[in-house]
């Protein structure tokens, strides 16, 4: 009996993908768009945020420019038939947005402002002789000669050891140098550098004159010396007695004898029974370096001081000496 046939099973083709649900696709379609929401969102805010910054930097900058520009053209319409400008630095003002610097030359020919925003100190312009706007950057930034020398120089201040000078800005200078020296030729001179209008030459000997001098500095070079040379002479030191011998004369009355000291007008002696100085002092000056003092309590343990008063150094200045002590004897 012949064998009975079974048909052979059916075949899926190699290539027939499983059907995909319509709300998987729909899911998929939701995700992607609302991704590219989100990052359209981003992008928007990214360019709201950069459009706000540039719109309040161009503010701050135009702040700048005009402020800048009103000084320049009060400077420069106080020109007068010779050729110099009658306004000063001084007369330049800060304004509520911006920070305002003026300098103007020692020939007075010359003249440039600086504004700095009070918001952003990033943002500077200048407008100096000669600029018809103002231009990026600082005065000093935009120097392109050497600086001119500086104006009114003054003698501020002189101690045992240092002179102090002060003077006027030039409108190119980036800092400035400083001369003493006992020789008027400035041979061994003592120097100084600093970026401000007031400045200290120190490790200077003490009663001694110098002449002192200044210049500026600038990226290109200096300026030559200031022409006046100034003199200036310091202090000498303050000295105190070395020593101070103290005898006990009475229960009441102690002697006192110290060296004495060159330049002294006088002396001022103090005295307590507080070694601290603080309560129950009692002083008084003398121009002897010997003598009693009476009136002291019998049996009390005393400490003194004493000062020695110069033409430079008074009460309030000058060095006292070591403490030295008494004690008195009982009655």
């Amino acid at each position: 009996m012949p064998p009975e046939f079974s048909p052979p099973p059916e075949r899926k083709d190699a290539y027939e993908q499983p059907a995909v649900g319509a709300s998987s696709v729909s899911r998929k379609r939701f995700i992607l768009l609302a991704s590219l929401s989100f990052i359209g969102v981003i992008i928007v805010a990214v360019l709201v945020i950069f459009g706000v910054r540039f719109f309040q930097h161009w503010q701050i900058e135009k702040q700048v420019t005009t402020a800048v520009q009103n000084a320049a053209r009060h400077i420069g319409a106080s020109k007068t038939d010779n050729g110099t400008y009658s306004q000063s630095s001084s007369d330049v003002k800060n304004t509520t947005n911006v920070h305002l610097s003026a300098t103007i030359s020692l020939d007075g020919e010359m003249y440039c402002v600086t504004g700095v925003s009070a918001h952003d100190k990033s943002v500077v312009y200048h407008q100096g002789t000669g600029d018809k706007k103002p231009q990026v950057g600082s005065c000093e930034q935009a120097a392109s000669s050497k600086p001119g020398v500086p104006s009114h120089i003054m003698i501020a201040s002189v101690d045992t050891s240092s002179v102090t000078l002060s003077w006027h800005a030039d409108p190119y200078a980036t800092s400035y140098e400083l001369q003493c020296s006992v020789a008027a030729d400035f041979s061994n001179a003592t120097s100084a550098k600093t970026t401000k209008l007031v400045a200290s030459v120190t490790k200077l000997q003490q009663d001694t004159e110098y002449y002192c001098r200044v210049r500026s500095v600038n990226k290109i070079g200096t300026s030559e010396w200031s022409m006046v040379q100034l003199k200036a002479k310091t202090l000498e030191w303050s000295y105190a007695p070395s020593t101070m011998t103290l005898e006990p004369v009475s229960a009441t009355t102690a002697s006192y004898s110290f060296p004495a000291v060159a330049g002294a007008l006088y002396y001022h002696v103090q005295y307590s029974l507080d070694h601290n100085f603080v309560k129950g002092v009692k002083d008084f000056t003398t121009t002897a370096t010997s003598g009693t003092v009476s009136g002291l309590e019998p049996g009390g343990y005393y400490t003194f001081q004493v000062q020695a008063i110069t033409k430079d150094f008074d009460q309030q200045s000058a060095t006292y000496s070591g403490e030295f002590e008494v004690r008195l004897p009982k009655p």
